[in-house]
């Protein structure tokens, strides 16, 4: 029997984490800045939600959106806010970086991934090789959230289908960008891929909005 699909929400307060949670979520992804495709949380905002919330937290550690090449200062900051969220005992982290080429900077992953589970961030979107760079980190991160480098999953879904069945048993694929109630299922179809991660389409007004959520979860689900 295939296991059902899991539905991962954006949180980017306690309160977006609380109604998600009681709404059917699976897990969270906290972030704040959705606006800038989300950035690093506040230790206070993880932690208040640790404490009131019993699902898989994925931590995003991202300090701007202004690329996903980082200075030694900010890495370091980076490492730093890691050991914090480790020692709070967060499920992941959400990370990526590129080099100044444009290919992932797959010795950073791989430093970063060494002390805790990481979460590819969809920075393989948009890097040159992504393929390669999946090859490459094989075996030493356990999940990928991608839209198979296309704007939005949906157009990406014959890619994000390849990679399911040629990666699946490597990684654990998350679809992200753009995926909606009027689109998920389709995406179960078309790619496979076990789990679904929504922004903008659970929330009203900015914030997190339970109905959207049963309805995401029960088109999940049909």
């Amino acid at each position: 029997m295939i296991p059902m699909p899991d539905l991962e929400i954006i949180a980017s307060s306690l309160q977006d984490a609380l109604t998600a949670a009681k709404a059917g979520a699976d897990s969270l992804e906290l972030c704040v800045a959705l606006e800038q495709d989300g950035l690093t949380p506040p230790l206070e905002t993880i932690k208040a939600i640790r404490d009131a919330v019993d699902l898989p937290l994925n931590v995003l550690l991202r300090p701007h959106a202004r690329t996903f090449a980082y200075t030694e200062a900010e890495v370091e900051t980076m490492w730093q806010q890691m050991e914090a969220f480790k020692a709070i005992g967060i499920n992941t982290l959400v990370f990526a970086a590129e080099s100044s080429k444009g290919i992932l900077d797959i010795p950073l992953i791989k430093r970063f991934a060494q002390e805790i589970p990481l979460t590819l961030h969809r920075a393989i979107d948009q890097c040159h090789y992504p393929e390669t760079a999946l090859e490459t980190l094989k075996g030493y991160l356990p999940r990928v959230l991608s839209s198979g480098t296309a704007k939005s999953a949906w157009e990406g879904r014959a890619r994000l289908r390849a990679w399911q069945d040629t990666y699946g048993q490597d990684f654990r694929f998350a679809i992200a960008s753009q995926v909606s109630v009027d689109n998920i299922a389709g995406l179960v179809k078309a790619t496979g891929a076990p789990e679904y991660h929504v922004g903008s389409a659970a929330r009203h007004e900015g914030k997190v909005d339970a109905a959207k959520v049963r309805a995401l979860k029960a088109a999940l689900e049909a």
